[in-house]
């Protein structure tokens, strides 16, 4: 049996598991054939084997009339196999590289596009899934101002009282947990009225208020870029149009970077970068000039002594209990009293919260 007739009989009836083991197993042997002779067809009863180890053992015994030893054929198996996962490496990050610079494009030019035309919303349609209008936006399906704040209330509403189930963190085993079906719902709506209150150039506090929502709502989902990519917007328009709630949640972008820096150096580094800001934007006097991670603000004197004993814990990179409630505490309570949040969007912070403290603590345990 030549190769050729004996990859196309191994490629025959491979279950969606078996395949992309045997695919790479395929192309290793393509390589190994020009040095080795193997007995095709004992080797198509052995190429689903799933442990590694054993597959080379009786790869091995597979030769024929071979000197090599099985650690000099491991080591020469393992030679190609990590050949071509360099190879494979080197051509996904040229992939990669094409594809963002063509994704950079096009998203440049639809900002483009978006910010040289004026948009008036006409559509009442309150639930609205993102079409055509995603890339051209069309009067006809912008919803107006009064429509998005109908849209906002309602389907915030109706998440904050379902019980979502955070998304996990990746792990080796799964390097891509699935989220909530309830949030992948909310936050399909709430993107869309964030797209339409920004193609309309609405500013203002219902806009501010759409990106604070989405922040509680990507913390309690578990999705890290979604509240990510809320942040930054809600701290700038936030000074403006959500004054009176900047000190809670200038609190719970800290308990956000700490829950993350346990797994990402990033995230630690932002985190390092956060709390010197606010060091230096509660003690003026001491003339710091620490880079800005978000819009300066002035904290009230509450709000300096939680800083004041943050800045510690982050150095120290530890968090007791104590101070974790007492943080939690303030980010909740500031925000109803100073504010005046809905009864379900306060339970949803609260939440938030309870569930970053948790996870804090978690890995605390863990470290």
């Amino acid at each position: 049996m030549d190769f050729d007739t004996f990859e196309k009989s191994a490629r025959q009836n491979l279950g969606l598991a078996d395949a992309a083991r045997v695919s790479g197993r395929l192309k290793i042997l393509r390589r190994l054939q020009s040095t080795c002779k193997f007995e095709y067809p004992k080797i198509l009863g052995i190429l689903k084997q799933k442990d590694h180890d054993k597959w080379i053992t009786d790869l091995y015994n597979c030769l024929v009339k071979d000197k090599k030893s099985l650690a000099e054929f491991r080591a020469n198996y393992t030679d190609i196999q990590a050949s071509k996962a360099a190879e494979q490496a080197a051509k996904d990050q040229r992939l990669s590289t094409e594809l963002s610079n063509s994704v950079k494009k096009y998203n440049q030019e639809k900002q483009e596009f978006i910010s040289t035309s004026t948009v008036i919303g006409k559509s009442t349609q309150i639930d609205k899934r993102m079409t055509r209008s995603a890339d051209i936006p069309l009067a006809s399906e912008v919803r107006t101002p009064d429509t998005l704040a109908k849209a906002l209330d309602v389907f915030s509403r109706e998440f904050f009282e379902s019980n979502i189930v955070p998304r996990p963190d990746p792990t080796p085993e799964l390097l891509d947990p699935p989220y909530d079906p309830n949030y992948l719902l909310f936050q399909a709506r709430i993107y869309a009225i964030r797209y339409d209150y920004r193609v309309q150039g609405v500013e203002g506090k219902e806009a501010t208020c759409a990106a604070r929502v989405s922040i509680i709502a990507g913390i309690l989902g578990g999705d890290v870029r979604e509240a990510t990519r809320c942040w930054d917007f809600y701290f700038k328009a936030g000074i403006v149009h959500d004054a009176k709630c900047i000190e809670s949640f200038a609190l719970l972008y800290v308990l956000f970077l700490a829950r993350y820096s346990f797994i990402d150096t990033n995230r630690k580094h932002q985190l390092t970068r956060l709390i010197e800001q606010l060091y230096a934007m509660a003690h003026p006097d001491a003339a710091l000039d620490p880079p800005q991670e978000i819009q300066p603000f002035t904290p009230s004197a509450i709000m300096v002594v939680h800083i004041d004993c943050l800045h510690t814990a982050v150095k120290e990179g530890t968090y007791n209990d104590r101070l974790l409630s007492l943080i939690g505490g303030f980010i909740v309570h500031s925000a109803e009293i100073s504010y005046g949040l809905k009864d379900l969007e306060s339970h949803a912070l609260s939440k938030c919260v309870r569930l970053l403290i948790r996870q804090i603590k978690g890995f605390q345990k863990e470290a």
